[in-house]
């Protein structure tokens, strides 16, 4: 037998490179994170405070670019002094709630930062949401005013008979206000009037005070806000900055909404790193290179949809045109991987897995294809438990319930094993806490006992993920009432309670289907409805009024009877595994065209251009 040189030097430097060097690397990373986040604990910072000493180091810098307008350190920082100054002025005080409902621009990070100088809580609101959903949003916090666009006015009108007390809320407009009956406040001209000088607040917020709330489906329910504080809002710009190597020098491409944690993000690592950050209203994945090389970007933010919308574009001469430094996110398979870096000329990614409210974080600093992360090989796992307290647990796929042993313990998943991640929660820790929700009964659903030792606590992140021979995790699949398209999780039980108010409480099902060609999965309904004639215009019509385009059910099955498991909950195994496969299915079925926007019945020609991937979604 001949030894094949070329291929033993190759898996050796693949060892060296994707075990000894990555471990090493990592462990140089976390321990430098936590250190520099226990600096920031003792010294009780908040965002305010690095970007009070940004703006005094490089005032005249850019941070933020908006199209035309460029905004220096100095400008920004006046600029959220004024936007604390003045609703301190108007008796705000620490721990009061405000909606913010806007869409990405400078003024948008201005106005969450600036209320966070005087102890005010932001709600990130999703500009998207209307009706329902938009109304539930409000009323799971104690709000006192809602902040929104001009463009949003209806929304905001629709959506007042359903908020709590919604005629006691202050309402303020930012931008042109559309007449709609209702009489907001102008912000602009108030903020534009205040001082700009130091927070007149007597109150100083610290490091573990509330910064703002992000929403977050989690894996059931309507959303949910989740508590960020500042300390948070550190761990996630500062790991990404020591791991992927952001620079001062960097000018930062963030087309992502700035209501989402990445968008977070890409707005607040200029105030760590003293970089640049181009912010986008919206994506655009026509001009996202064009635009992307303009402004002289060398590193870009990411989702994987995104990815696949840009390699969907026909080619053109600014693709690759300039060497990407740098990209950073979350969600690039490694089935487009390859593609993605070769096509666009990019020198390095960084893919990093996190939930918003836990500390299930991840990262992959190799750029090995498809890795959102990887578990040590060569530091003893004793000392990785006391530093990382990430965890993969065997768990039944279709519940999510982890598979315990004889001793009523959590089992841990072997090399090509399917299981769950979870993040120890450690008590009186600031980092691995849990600060949870608003909602305390959500935040106990995700929190699972007993896992490695008897009396433990661990945070329930419900994504399932398989560790290849190397220690790199790859992402499977989410666990329960939530699936991810177009970048945003979708709560099923939220669409399932609307479809029952319009079809007078028959039972429905809503759950994600892959598609090929497509990131993440497409929503589908199956609807019990004996008679098949369900008026499908007007429940369409119903459901727009509620509901942003991406969480419609693009697939609708009307069936006679649902399957129910033994506890009485609706099963979907088989709706999911039979998915919209009409060869498969007797009952019909009706996708979304959404050119005519109607539900149109689903033949064998159209379905073979779906999984053909010859059909736009």
């Amino acid at each position: 037998m001949t030894l094949d040189i070329s291929s033993f030097v190759q898996q050796i430097f693949h060892f060296l490179y994707h075990v000894i060097y990555r471990d090493l690397w990592g462990c140089y990373t976390l321990l430098t994170v936590k250190a520099k986040l226990l600096w920031y604990s003792i010294n009780n910072l908040t965002i305010g405070d690095f970007l009070d000493k940004q703006a005094s180091i490089r005032p005249n810098k850019t941070v933020y670019i908006d199209g035309d307008r460029h905004w220096t350190y100095r400008q920004f920082n006046q600029y959220t002094n004024q936007v604390a100054n003045y609703f301190h002025k108007e008796g705000y005080k620490p721990g009061d709630e405000i909606a913010l409902i806007m869409e990405s621009r400078p003024e948008y990070i201005a106005i969450w930062i600036g209320l966070s100088k005087i102890g005010v809580v932001t709600a990130l609101v999703n500009p998207n949401l209307r009706s329902h959903s938009l109304a539930h949003s409000i009323n799971i916090l104690n709000i006192k005013a809602i902040i929104y666009d001009g463009n949003l006015s209806d929304a905001i009108k629709g959506s007042l008979p359903l908020i709590e007390n919604g005629n006691d809320k202050m309402l303020y407009v930012f931008g042109e206000h559309i007449g709609n009956g209702i009489k907001p406040i102008q912000l602009e001209p108030l903020i534009a009037e205040s001082t700009s000088h130091c927070v007149l607040s007597g109150h100083r917020p610290g490091t573990k005070d509330p910064c703002f709330y992000a929403y977050t489906s989690g894996t059931t329910g309507l959303p949910k806000a989740a508590v960020i504080k500042h300390l948070r809002v550190f761990y996630a710009a500062v790991g990404v900055w020591v791991a992927a190597g952001v620079r001062s020098r960097d000018i930062l491409y963030v087309p992502l909404p700035l209501y989402h944690m990445i968008g977070v993000l890409g707005a607040t690592l200029p105030i760590f790193t003293g970089s640049t950050s181009v912010i986008r209203h919206k994506f655009s994945a026509s001009k996202y290179w064009e635009d992307f090389n303009r402004n002289k970007c060398t590193v870009g933010l990411y989702i994987g949809e995104l990815c696949r919308f840009l390699l969907a574009q026909p080619p053109k001469p600014t693709d690759g045109q300039r060497q990407v430094r740098l990209v950073i996110s979350t969600g690039l398979r490694g089935a487009i991987w390859s593609e993605f870096v070769n096509r666009f000329n990019i020198k390095r990614v960084v893919e990093f897995y996190g939930s918003t409210e836990g500390s299930s974080s991840l990262i992959n600093i190799t750029g090995k294809p498809g890795a959102i992360g990887f578990l040590t090989m060569i530091i003893p796992d004793f000392i990785v438990k006391i530093f990382y307290p990430l965890t993969i647990i065997k768990v039944d796929v279709e519940t999510g319930e982890p598979i315990r042993g004889s001793d009523g313990l959590c089992q841990s998943v072997g090399s090509g094993d399917v299981g769950m991640i979870i993040a120890k929660i450690k008590e009186n820790d600031s980092l691995y806490g849990f600060d949870g929700y608003v909602d305390q009964e959500a935040t106990r659903k995700k929190i699972l006992p007993n896992v490695l030792t008897h009396g433990d606590y661990y945070f329930v992140s419900g994504d399932l993920v398989t560790i290849d021979k190397y220690g790199y995790i790859y992402f499977k699949d989410r666990i329960g009432d939530t699936y991810r398209w177009r970048g945003e999780n979708v709560a099923t039980n939220e669409i399932e309670a609307m479809i029952a108010r319009f079809c007078d409480h028959s039972d429905a099902a809503v759950f994600g289907v892959e598609v090929p060609g497509e990131e993440g999965k497409v929503g589908m309904a199956a609807i019990v409805d004996p008679s098949i004639s369900l008026d499908l215009v007007n429940l369409l019509k119903y459901l727009r009024q509620s509901l942003p385009n991406y969480a419609l059910p693009h697939f609708i099955r009307l069936l006679k009877e649902l399957q129910y498991t033994g506890t009485s909950k609706i099963s979907k195994s088989d709706l999911k595994r039979e998915g919209f496969n009409v060869n498969a299915v007797k009952d019909p079925i009706y996708y979304l065209d959404t050119k005519s926007m109607s539900y149109k019945l689903l033949d064998k020609d159209t379905y073979e251009d779906i999984v053909n991937a010859h059909f736009r979604f």
